[in-house]
């Protein structure tokens, strides 16, 4: 499937290589989620270089909508993100944010699936969940990158003792990811996990 995208984007290897990613899975996870669950938008913190939101956008299902402040990053702006997504025709599926991924005055609608990728702290992770909890509609998805980092494993533990979050699965995929969801999502979860890792 890999081989697939790369083929019918040329662009996309060439951004895959500038995240420094030893493997693809996490990305392969996040395009078949889109895929299999089909939300009407995306939502995810943390833009970066753009890649996580291209491979989304590539499941050619629904909106995605990445916010990110780079704040701490003074390197990195929407041009090369932006430059990206134009590379791999992706751009009318896409909405990029620059603005502060702790406050919700950036966007309206209620995310199937929200992917928190902008911090890597409990506190701002709380920070991020109590902004986008107003929006988020009964039935959801949260992703969460780099579990294995200082506290993320502790705020999903957090999450899981709110009532809308029955299963939490953790794929090692990259430094690990936290996906919480409703039971009614698990088929198209473990879907998604599988074709990640390479199994299907």
């Amino acid at each position: 499937m890999m081989l697939d995208l790369y083929k019918d984007t040329p662009a996309l290897e060439e951004v895959v290589n500038q995240t420094g990613y030893k493997t693809s899975q996490s990305l392969m996870f996040l395009h078949h989620l889109v895929k299999n669950i089909a939300p009407e938008f995306v939502l995810e913190l943390g833009t970066g270089l753009g890649c996580s939101t291209i491979f989304m956008a590539l499941a050619d299902k629904g909106k995605i909508i990445s916010v990110d402040d780079y704040r701490g990053d003074m390197t990195t702006t929407l041009a090369t993100p932006l430059s990206n997504i134009y590379k791999c025709n992706v751009a009318s599926r896409i909405e990029l944010i620059k603005a502060d991924v702790r406050f919700p005055n950036w966007v309206e609608g209620n995310p199937g699936i929200v992917f928190m990728d902008a911090s890597h702290n409990k506190v701002d992770l709380l920070s991020e969940y109590s902004a986008i909890e107003p929006i988020l509609s009964k039935d959801h998805i949260i992703v969460i990158d780099d579990l294995f980092s200082t506290d993320v494993k502790e705020f999903a533990v957090v999450l899981l003792k709110k009532d809308c979050y029955d299963i939490c699965f953790m794929p090692k995929f990259h430094d690990g990811m936290a996906v919480l969801s409703p039971y009614k999502f698990q088929k198209e979860i473990l879907d998604a996990i599988t074709k990640g890792a390479g199994y299907a």
